[in-house]
């Protein structure tokens, strides 16, 4: 697959590879596993010579060593006798790097914790003595998140503060996903909701889809079928890959939380009743979940501020798929019974699309307010609900103009009537921002054509109408 719109990370990565032609430079770069950190920065060392690569593999740090003294070499042809520690093989880099610049990169850096712990101090030490002489520009890339954090921002650890930047690698943008597919022929906005729902905007994931279509043409149920229900399909086990080393011994509580939630229960009561754990516990695991392991969000409805009202959610995509579906239903997989499940997924995606949908259309609403085609520059943009159940998909405001636009999603356009009209506006009743002052847009965002004398009605009331 080629290399898609990473140019603002590619822009950073040669503005500080600049800077480190006049001071040595200690970069991150971490991001959840498959978000394409290490295709980043071998594109950019493509385009610089001086760069080298480190893989940290976890094995002997005497295998490591020769390793990376056979690649050192290639570089340095004097360097004929093997590094008998980290240490040796760290002072020749910073030597190296005070006689001409210099780029390495570490991928995997958090490994070093199970190699050798004392390669920290070690590059504290010659930092501390060497950055103002040395040109060097580090790049250190992590993907065990809570690791890379403690090693980098623990206040006892010796690489605390020597950081100079930092790139956290966010997942594609929707408009970027939309390009992908488009490269493999698939066009509709009913493809990008299939594979965004799936796959969210994670790089890897597309190359397995890519191999897919290439290998066969498939339905979209089938490739669900290849790529998570076979023994062997390639994300099966996904979620335990990605996760059981974050996690470590609580493992099996944060995935009992992480299927519940995905599941549909995102309120902290009906949380707790089904894992059982009382919600003075519980606030501890969603707390980690949302600011130690960032796989959880905490939404409030517009409008509000910290309150009782808040709901969780899975921000991974994937993650939400699959432990809707896999995780809950490994049993039945593995037993063989892997129609049973998809006939599942076939009857309950749509309840996991609807949600993906309204995220792909405030994300499209954003991009049109940056574009100037929207009905007024957007302040804020979410979803309104109440403590008795009055609940509104998409509210955009703009604050200083006082207006607002209420709207509401369906996946189909056969579910849209001219009582979507008169609830929407009985529901906006209830949103209390500048009641009495603001003047109200409402609309509905479909997939597909509604029914052409229903569209000529809500166009005569200044109903907008958005078809995907």
């Amino acid at each position: 697959m080629k290399f898609y719109n990473r140019e603002k990370e590619l822009e950073k990565l040669k503005s500080i590879d600049l800077l480190s032609s006049k001071k040595a430079q200690m970069t991150l770069i971490m991001g959840r596993r498959r978000v394409g950190k290490t295709e980043l920065v071998k594109r950019f060392l493509d385009k610089n010579k001086e760069g080298i690569y480190f893989f940290v593999g976890r094995k002997k740090a005497k295998a490591l060593l020769e390793e990376y003294t056979a690649i050192l070499a290639e570089k340095f042809p004097t360097l004929v006798t093997p590094f008998r520690n980290f240490s040796e093989f760290f002072k020749y880099i910073f030597e190296i790097s005070k006689e001409k610049k210099i780029t390495i990169v570490f991928d995997e850096f958090q490994n070093f914790k199970f190699i050798d712990n004392s390669v920290f101090s070690t590059i504290q030490s010659l930092w501390d003595a060497e950055k103002n002489r040395a040109r060097i520009n580090l790049i250190l890339v992590g993907s065990l998140i809570t690791l890379m954090e403690k090693i980098f921002a623990g206040s006892h650890e010796p690489l605390f503060g020597r950081a100079t930047q930092k790139i956290y690698l966010e997942p594609f943008d929707i408009n970027t996903v939309q390009t992908i597919l488009e490269d493999f022929n698939l066009k509709t906005f009913t493809d990008l909701l299939n594979f965004y729902t799936i796959f969210g905007g994670i790089p890897k994931y597309y190359e397995s889809l890519e191999y897919e279509i290439e290998s066969n043409k498939r339905s979209f149920l089938e490739i669900v079928h290849d790529l998570f229900l076979r023994k062997d399909s390639l994300l099966r086990n996904e979620g335990f890959d990605l996760l059981i080393e974050e996690f470590g011994k609580n493992y099996q509580t944060y995935f009992s939380l992480l299927q519940i939630i995905a599941g549909g229960s995102t309120k902290m009561s009906e949380i707790s009743s089904r894992i059982g754990i009382p919600i003075t516990a519980l606030s501890r695991f969603l707390e980690n979940l949302n600011k130690t392991f960032r796989l959880i969000d905490r939404r409030e409805p517009i409008f509000s501020s910290f309150s009782r009202l808040g709901r969780y959610y899975l921000n991974d995509n994937l993650l939400t798929f699959w432990f809707r579906y896999i995780f809950r239903f490994r049993s039945l997989l593995e037993i063989g019974r892997e129609r049973k499940v998809l006939d599942f997924i076939k009857k309950d995606i749509k309840v996991l699309q609807g949600l993906v949908f309204e995220e792909i259309v405030k994300q499209r609403l954003l991009s049109e307010d940056t574009r100037g085609k929207f009905i007024f520059e957007i302040d804020g943009i979410g979803k309104f609900w109440d403590r008795v159940g009055h609940e509104i998909d998409l509210v955009a405001y703009n604050q200083k103009e006082k207006k607002v636009f209420f709207g509401e999603c369906k996946i189909s356009p056969g579910k849209i009537n001219r009582k979507c009209i008169s609830d929407l506006k009985t529901k906006s009743a209830f949103v209390p921002w500048m009641k009495g002052e603001r003047k109200e847009y409402y609309g509905v965002i479909t997939i597909g054509k509604i029914r052409p004398g229903l569209k000529r009605t809500f166009e005569k009331e200044n109903f907008i109408v958005w078809e995907f």
